[in-house]
């Protein structure tokens, strides 16, 4: 399925703006899952691992008995891959459920919203981390049994309920609090480089004004905020620091890379992806070091990318080609980052305006600059 499936008649020239149904945000959230999925229907299955199902599924099981929702805990561990998926679809297709809970990290979620689209039932999804803004979005990231990134799908809607417990998000290793920065972060620039190109957003059609609003507000909390709010989850607190950068990690993020759409900074993880000695990295980490290069390859002034580069070493994010563990990598590892990039959709839809080897040079720009500012931190 792709991202413009069902898409109008007159395809690009319509301004089309999408996001799931409700957004409800706030510490103990969690406490009120009953009630929000007997609004969606009174039969449940929920999707989790096996982690999420120790720490939670005892309280998820009450909390949706006492609503009067029927529900089945069914643990997912296995790959998110289309075969593994749809048997995991197939073992609930015939129990008359209503509704598909996903609970946890990116894998439960996406595994949540195959099996949601399967069965066309109601999606409600309860992210337990704060790593990138997919809970928001259509997207469903596919692997193979070999955890090789094979492409995305997409449910026809966006989730139904978006329920985000910071309490839960905050007491997560902060690694991954982190790692949402970096993957928000990139929003403001590619959602204003998308636009200059002209590209279409996640819906088929042209990006609204509001994508880009929504992008440029959740980069303007996040360096507002995002210091303190990462000094808080490693107290283990949450404040209005924290309540405010997951927001903008996840919903103001989410709604503005799928209304305005992607570009370098995210292009680029598919390069990086090639590598084994990136495999440790979280997206987000990744996605942070794309938008340097992005930064470059645009020409920005130095200064902004030293006032980037400042920022990543407060919070702990990783700023040059050791710390994402490509120490080693030659000219020809990153012409091969550089060519994959250059094969996503979005950057694809340059019609070749980009070069490989030219991108290539501005990766080891980043690096370069990174190693003259002392910016080292490896990934974790």
């Amino acid at each position: 399925m792709n991202p413009s499936a069902g898409m109008l008649h007159s395809g690009h020239g319509y301004r089309i703006y999408g996001g799931p149904r409700r957004y409800i945000q706030g510490r103990d959230a969690l406490q009120d899952l009953g009630t929000v999925a007997r609004e969606l229907g009174s039969r449940a299955v929920v999707v989790l691992d096996s982690r999420v199902l120790e720490l939670f599924g005892e309280r998820i099981q009450a909390l949706l008995a006492d609503a009067g929702v029927h529900a089945r805990l069914c643990p997912h561990d296995g790959e998110v891959s289309r075969e593994a998926l749809t048997c995991l679809g197939e073992s609930i297709a015939d129990e008359g459920h209503q509704v598909v809970i996903g609970v946890g990290g990116g894998k439960a979620l996406d595994s949540a919203k195959f099996v949601s689209r399967g069965g066309n039932h109601r999606l409600l999804l309860v992210p337990t981390l704060a790593s990138n803004d997919a809970p928001t979005s259509r997207a469903i990231v596919l692997f193979d049994e070999h955890h090789h990134l094979v492409g995305l799908e997409y449910t026809r809607w966006n989730p139904d309920v978006v329920l985000v417990d910071t309490a839960i998000i905050a007491s997560a290793p902060v690694r991954f609090f982190v790692a949402g920065i970096g993957d928000a972060i990139a929003k403001k620039f590619e959602a204003d480089a998308s636009s200059r190109a002209g590209l279409t957003n996640f819906f088929g059609g042209r990006p609204p004004l509001a994508g880009r609003c929504l992008a440029a507000e959740s980069y303007a909390v996040l360096r507002r905020q995002g210091v303190a709010a990462c000094r808080a989850v490693r107290r283990g607190e949450v404040n209005g620091a924290v309540e405010d950068v997951v927001e903008a990690s996840l919903l103001l993020s989410g709604l503005g890379f799928e209304n305005s759409g992607l570009f370098l900074a995210h292009s680029l993880t598919r390069g990086f992806a090639l590598f084994p000695e990136t495999h440790d990295c979280l997206h987000g980490e990744l996605v942070a070091f794309g938008v340097l290069v992005q930064l470059v390859q645009e020409r920005r002034p130095r200064e902004q990318v030293l006032e980037l580069l400042r920022f990543y070493a407060d919070v702990g994010l990783p700023a040059c080609l050791a710390a994402v563990g490509l120490a080693e990598a030659d000219d020809s590892c990153l012409e091969r980052i550089a060519a994959a990039a250059l094969e996503t959709r979005y950057m694809r839809e340059l019609g070749g305006r980009l070069d490989a080897g030219a991108l290539a040079e501005h990766i080891r720009s980043v690096d370069r600059i990174a190693a003259e500012e002392g910016s080292s931190r490896p990934c974790g």
